[in-house]
């Protein structure tokens, strides 16, 4: 996971032209039993945005696109 995690955050940095941590310390593992419980994840993080007051709605959110592939 550290592994992962130092990738990613040097990539997304150099990405958005930012420096320093990009992930909390720590994660959760998260096992979906079912793609009803996918899909409420996944409405979960669309609202994380929203929730840090960081936009209005998913849409409004600039790497919504990214994150989804849309």
């Amino acid at each position: 996971m550290k592994s992962f995690s130092s990738f990613t955050s040097r990539k997304i940095n150099q990405i958005c032209g930012q420096e320093g941590p990009f992930w909390q310390d720590g994660y959760y593992e998260h096992t979906f039993r079912g793609e009803k419980a996918l899909l409420a994840y996944l409405e979960y993080m669309a609202f994380n945005p929203v929730r840090a007051g960081l936009a209005t709605t998913p849409e409004e959110w600039p790497f919504e696109k990214i994150l989804w592939g849309v």
